[in-house]
């Protein structure tokens, strides 16, 4: 993951980080945020989503303009990955 170049010091980790990966998603985090079409994006806190499932996604499909589905949240009760039941 790291050059040689670039594992010597945890600042320069990150400096390779910013410069690669993180900081291409990063910044196109910020131009779609800041840019022409931002009023369709739709950031969630993951801590909300977790915390209030239900209210998140009524925000959710109102950002949406579709109709709220209620079992949307027995649907998620039902998901399974990798044999294990969530």
């Amino acid at each position: 993951m790291f050059s040689a170049q670039t594992r010597g010091t945890v600042y320069s980790r990150c400096e390779s980080l910013l410069n690669g990966t993180v900081g291409v998603s990063l910044t196109a985090l910020k131009e779609a945020f800041y840019g022409e079409y931002s009023d369709r994006l739709l950031l969630i806190d993951y801590d909300l989503l977790t915390k209030f499932p239900e209210n998140t996604l009524k925000l959710f499909y109102k950002f949406l303009k579709v109709e709220y589905l209620i079992m949307t949240l027995e649907m998620l009760d039902m998901l399974t990955m990798s044999s294990i039941i969530y």
